[in-house]
This record gives structure tokens, C-alpha cells and sequence, in this order.
């Protein structure tokens, strides 16, 4: 049955945040508030006394007039959305509740256009009123929530009526009314009268202190009682403020907003530094590891702890040709679903992605028609179908992007065990994905470049070993020639020699490639024996003796020993690293220099140095002396650059080290630093720790 308005206070209609229009039966606007005249964008003069028809020319025409002449002519309720265009030049949507009442038709009309951006969700309640709570205490239009609780009335309708104009207001009656209110709604601020039936605004305030999840909500007391022991008492009880009636309205209205904004002040620094430390922490985690699988799975699992009920990445696959999704999930009802996700596959070079290319902007779908928008969101039937059969209460899809580029996508999922998405939450997934981008972009690009490190070594190998075959051929023709019965000339002899030395060189060089193959492919062993010391320096000494005498420069073995130190390691794999050390001294070294290998015995270790008397090497190329592939400037271009980084392989595998000494103009020497046999066999030894401490 139709009701009548003209008894309803206009005062109280201009302080509904929602929109109130009065159409009359010849659509001749009788009435409109504030808020409806703000979201028309135009000013209630413009209105008032003139026809809808006129205000908006074809209005009768679409859905918007065929629901108000239905509700008009038949007398029934209708609902709509429509899009119109604002002065301003924005584009605004309006959810339109049309009712009928005695004197035609009332409009309440609600601005869902943050809504159709995918901001929040709303709904019309039964009573026609739109209603988007969330746990904040902030409205779909980011006002704050005041309770107001007064047994009286009128002074309780006088009061919300003029906080109404500024924030959304609930009204309570009684104090265990409004404490039921209050853990329910979770308002930003109370105003509470003092004297009321069943609970005292004194018991309410000590209540909600009580109670953790409400300590933290302000508190106005209004009171006509002039009592100073009172209003200390209340304060002291968790009370923020304390009025004496009566008072000016625009005193309340600017106490009001002043503890709304220090509570907002303080909510806001508060999740300023949470979402700050859990980023911190995000960051951290991401920068652990390198690896892309490990990168995929923690993005997953910690946005998903963050933010959501499952978490689904939609990233390239191994090959960067296909893509795959890694999915996190909170329940575990939700394990089965999740694998069946994991198993789909998709070529990015047909398709692109799983999903939709979202360019720079998240896309949040809401519970109201996200069925029928799933379609959108992605092209591949199987995973509509699983998104369809999870039912969610709302998607929240981010990109993934990192050097102006794509590298996956972010679907966020809540149930309906949860609260909607709220803009916090969008931007701290936001932030988290811009995080997530690098981290990921990162590990494929180390990724590919660990497969392309493999790919040159595998190749050296090859080259190295095909090389090999017919130098050892050539080497051992030229050997015999150089052994055969009949004398050649010396003027034969000299180019053969020279062959035979350049092709050592050669040989060398391929042995060095060849090592760095193995050590790249964890091949690298050691063939351990006991080795006496003072052996091995004569050894290496006397196979670089004739390249010595024939770059002039004198080579001189100073090992102070008695031939008793022995140290445990591989001979050939000595031998290898000291001539290395040795060649390069000798290299470097101009003619008239001289070359020194030196053997010091230790109480636990044996020092062995090869010192030259060449340029030295400047302070800048230190650093990078050990490196592979790396030459300094002083190089003569007749090596690979991973002779040195192979000799400090070999001696940290045996246990040592290895440093540099060295001044420009006056040399360099190389130390290398072995502990001795009888430390390494003390070590090795099971019950060598029994045998020490006995």
C-alpha cells in the first residue's frame, strides 16, 4: 500500500547521503535532496517544479523511464542501473530504486560508479536503502561511520541529521543497543548520551574498553549534567571528549571531525607501516633465490597468505614458449582443485596467456555478475569452467609488469568466508606485483643466461676436443721427425722446434678450455696420493727451465726442506695449477729478469710463492684477477683469460688458498697456502678427534 511522505522532514532527507527524488504523476519533479541533485550535477532549482522530460530530454525512453512509467502506472517497485553524463565531463553510474508513494513515484538513487570501476561492491537492501559495509567502518563513497546513541529523539534525530551531512550515521536507542551496534558496524567514532535506560553512557564507555576489538573506537560523550567529578571520571574510563548540553551544533560537528581525522590519521600511519614491513619482507624472501620455480612459489604463497584465499600466477613456462600456472590455496578442499589448474597447458606463441593482457591496470570482478565476466577475463575453457566451479565471492586480477614489458599475471580470490577487496587492498597487491615483476623477469633472465653459460661450455668442450685429435697427430709426426735416425739440418730443426713449442702452447690452452668444461658440469675430481713438496717445486721448475733460458730470464728454486713435507692432493692437477702460475711469471717477466719459486714448511701448512720481477698489476684489475675470461690490460692477447681462475679451482679443491702480492714496476707474487699431509689425514680421520684429545 502506497505511503504518504508529506509528514517526512526534509531536514532529515537532506542529510541522507543516498539520493531522494519525488517525481509526481506528471513526472513533474515535486521534491529532491542534496545528495540527489549532486549526483544529477545540477542544483535543486533546477529541478524542483519542473518536468523529469524536460531536465532530461528522452528519459522516457530507455530503461531508466520505462522502470519509473511501470512503477508509476502499475504501482510496484522496480530497480536499474544507468550511466550518465555529468557536467563536470565524467561519466557516473546510478543504482535507481523506484517506489511508489502517494504522491507518484520516490527515486533513491546511489553512486555505483566507483563500483563499475571496480572499486566495490553494493547492493540494495530490503528497505531500498544501498548499503556497502565494510570492517573499517567506511561507506562504498569512503565516508566514515559516527554512531549516535540517545534514548531521546529528538535530540538523537537533531544530531544525526547534522552529522549525516558529512558522514554516514547509524542511529541507536538505548546503550546495549548501541554496543551491539558498535561490534557490529565497527564505526569510526560514537556519540553516546550519558543518561539512558538498561546502560549508562558511563557503562557503555567501560564496556567498549573492554572489549579489544572496540577499545580503539573514539568516544563523544553528551551529557545536561554539569559534574566535574563526572565528566574527570569519564574521561579517565577511555572517553575522548566530553560536551555539556546544551551545546552548538557546529561545536559538535568540529569536535567530531577532529577525532575522526587524528582516528584516520592514526589508522592510516598504522597500515602505512604494516603494509611497509610486509613488503620489506616480500623483497626479501623474492631476493633469496634466483630460482625461477622457487620465485614462482613463494610470489604465490605469500600473496596469497597476504591477501587472498587462493592466488594464481599465470607465468611463462620453462621454455618461455608455453605458460603454466602456479597456484597457492589457504584450504585444503581446495588441493584437488589447485592441481587440476597446475596440470593445463597453453602456448603463449598461439594464445599469449592464460589470461587477458590487463596492460598496466588491475581488473577486480565482484560477486554480482561475475559468472557472465569470467569470459572476459580468460579465453581458455578449462579454466572458466574451474573458476565457475570454485563459485568466488570476487576476483582481483593484477599484471605482472617489468621493463616495459609483460611477464605474467596475478589472479587474487576470495570467497565468500571473506570480506570483499577493499582499496587498500588493491594497492598493496599492487605493490606487491610490481615487486613480484622484477623478481621473476630476473630469475628467467638468469635463467636463460645459466642455459647459455651451459651452451658455451658444452660447445668448448666439443671444439676443444675436436682440436685436439689432429694436434696430437701433428705433435707426434713432428716429434718423430725430430728423433729419426737421420740428422736433419739445423735450419730444418729450428722451424720444428718452433712448432713443437707453439703446438704445447696449443695443447695447453685446450686442456685449460677442457677443465673449465668440467668444472662447469660438476666434474671436477682429485686423484689424491701423498706427495713430497720439494719433488713437486723440481718438477714444475725443471718443465719451464727451457722456456726460462729462451725469454732470458733467469729461474731460480729456493725451497728450504728436507724433503720430508708431503702434502695430499693430485700431482697432475699440482702440477697443472703451478705451471700455470710459473708460465705466467716467466711471460710477463722482461729478458735480464728473474723468476723465483719459493718453499716454506709451516707447523700446519706448506707456502709455496712464485715471484717475478715484471710490471706488477694495477690495484683496479685485482679484483677481477681470478675471474674466467677475464684479461688485464698488460695481456698479450695468446691466452683465454681461465688459467688463473682454474689454478684458484684447483687449489681451494685441495683445501688451500691462493693471493696476490704485488707492485707496479717491481712484480708480483702469487702464494699459495696447502695444508700439510698429516693435517688432512687428522681431519679425515673418523677418529682423529678421539686420538687428539686422548
Amino acid at each position: 500500500m502506497p505511503v504518504s511522505t508529506v509528514e517526512m522532514s526534509r531536514e532529515v532527507l537532506d542529510g541522507l547521503w543516498e539520493g531522494y527524488q519525488l517525481i509526481a504523476p506528471d513526472w513533474t519533479y515535486v521534491y529532491v535532496n542534496e545528495a540527489a541533485a549532486n549526483q544529477l550535477g545540477k542544483k535543486k532549482e533546477e529541478l524542483i517544479g519542473r518536468s523529469i522530460k524536460d531536465c532530461f530530454p528522452g528519459i522516457e525512453r530507455p530503461e531508466t523511464g520505462s522502470a519509473l512509467q511501470q512503477c508509476m502506472s502499475e504501482r510496484r517497485a522496480e530497480q536499474v542501473e544507468t550511466a550518465l553524463s555529468h557536467p563536470n565531463g565524467s561519466r557516473r553510474w546510478l543504482a535507481l530504486r523506484f517506489l511508489p508513494v502517494a504522491e507518484g513515484v520516490c527515486i533513491l538513487s546511489l553512486d555505483i560508479t566507483r563500483a563499475k570501476r571496480g572499486a566495490f561492491t553494493t547492493h540494495f537492501g530490503e528497505d531500498g536503502v544501498g548499503a556497502a559495509r565494510e570492517s573499517t567502518g567506511m561507506a562504498n563513497d569512503g565516508r566514515p561511520l559516527v554512531l549516535v546513541i540517545d534514548d531521546d529523539a529528538e535530540s538523537n534525530r537533531l544530531v544525526t541529521g547534522q552529522l549525516a551531512k558529512q558522514y554516514r550515521v547509524e542511529a541507536a536507542f538505548d546503550g546495549r543497543e548501541g554496543l551491539r551496534m558498535a561490534a557490529e558496524l565497527k564505526p569510526n567514532l560514537i556519540v553516546t548520551e550519558v543518561m539512558m535506560p538498561a546502560m549508562t553512557g558511563e557503562e557503555l564507555v567501560v564496556s567498549l574498553r573492554r572489549n579489544p576489538e572496540l577499545t580503539a573506537i573514539p568516544v563523544v560523550v553528551l551529557s545536561s549534567l554539569e559534574n566535574d567529578e563526572l565528566r574527570v571520571r569519564l574521561l579517565s574510563s577511555g572517553a575522548q571528549d566530553y560536551i555539556a548540553k546544551p551545546f552548538a551544533l557546529a561545536e559538535l560537528k568540529a569536535r567530531v571531525a577532529n577525532l575522526i581525522q587524528m582516528k584516520q590519521a592514526e589508522a592510516l600511519a598504522r597500515r602505512v607501516a604494516e603494509d611497509r614491513a610486509l613488503l620489506d619482507e616480500f623483497g626479501s624472501i623474492l631476493a633469496s633465490s634466483l630460482d625461477y620455480d622457487d620465485t614462482c612459489a613463494n610470489i604465490a604463497e605469500l600473496v596469497m597468505g597476504a591477501l587472498a584465499d587462493l592466488c594464481i600466477l599465470d607465468v611463462p613456462d620453462e621454455t618461455g614458449d608455453g605458460a603454466r600456472l602456479q597456484v597457492a590455496h589457504r584450504s585444503p578442499a581446495q588441493a584437488a582443485w589447485a592441481g587440476a589448474l597446475r596440470h593445463l597447458t597453453f602456448n603463449r606463441k598461439q594464445a599469449g596467456s592464460f589470461f587477458i593482457d590487463l596492460g598496466t591496470e588491475a581488473q577486480l570482478l565482484v560477486s554480482e555478475g561475475l559468472a557472465s565476466r569470467i569470459g572476459a577475463l580468460t579465453s581458455n575453457h578449462d579454466l572458466q569452467r574451474a573458476l565457475r566451479e570454485l563459485a568466488p565471492q570476487e576476483i582481483l586480477a593484477v599484471p605482472f609488469n617489468a621493463r616495459h614489458h609483460s611477464v605474467g599475471t596475478m589472479i587474487l580470490i576470495r570467497t565468500s568466508l571473506r570480506e570483499p577487496f577493499r582499496a587498500r587492498d588493491i594497492e598493496l597487491a599492487e605493490a606487491m606485483a610490481r615487486r613480484a615483476a622484477l623478481a621473476l623477469d630476473n630469475a628467467y633472465l638468469y635463467r636463460q643466461g645459466q642455459r647459455a653459460i651451459r651452451a658455451r661450455d658444452d660447445v668448448l668442450g666439443m671444439v676443444a676436443h675436436d682440436l685436439r685429435n689432429p694436434l696430437h697427430a701433428m705433435l707426434l709426426q713432428l716429434g718423430l721427425l725430430r728423433r729419426a735416425g737421420q740428422q736433419p739440418e739445423r735450419r730444418c730443426l729450428v722451424p720444428i722446434e718452433a712448432v713443437l713449442r707453439e703446438g704445447a702452447r696449443l695443447d695447453r690452452l685446450i686442456q685449460d678450455l677442457l677443465e673449465v668444461a668440467r668444472i662447469e658440469a660438476g666434474a671436477f675430481g682429485l686423484k689424491c696420493e701423498p706427495l713430497r713438496v720439494s719433488a713437486l717445486v723440481v718438477d714444475v721448475a725443471e718443465s719451464n727451465r727451457l722456456f726460462a733460458a729462451e725469454s732470458s730470464v733467469q729461474l731460480v728454486v729456493d725451497a728450504e726442506s728436507d724433503g720430508s713435507v708431503e702434502l695430499l692432493g693430485d700431482r697432475d692437477r699440482l702440477l697443472q695449477a703451478f705451471d700455470n702460475l710459473l708460465g705466467n711469471a716467466i711471460k710477463f717477466t722482461p729478458p735480464g729478469g728473474t723468476v723465483v719459486v719459493r718453499m716454506r714448511a709451516r707447523a700446519a701448512e706448506v707456502e709455496l710463492s712464485v715471484t717475478d720481477t715484471g710490471p706488477g698489476i694495477p690495484e683496479a684489475e685485482l679484483p677481477h684477477l681470478f675471474e674466467r675470461y677475464w684479461q688485464g690490460q698488460n695481456a698479450d692477447g695468446r691466452g683465454a683469460g681461465i688459467g688463473l681462475s682454474i689454478v684458484k679451482e684447483i687449489v681451494e679443491a685441495h683445501g688451500g688458498r691462493i693471493a696476490v702480492q704485488t707492485a707496479l714496476g717491481e712484480g708480483s707474487a702469487f702464494v699459495v697456502v696447502l695444508p700439510r699431509r698429516d693435517i688432512v689425514a687428522l681431519v679425515a680421520s673418523p677418529k682423529a678427534g678421539e686420538r687428539r684429545s686422548g
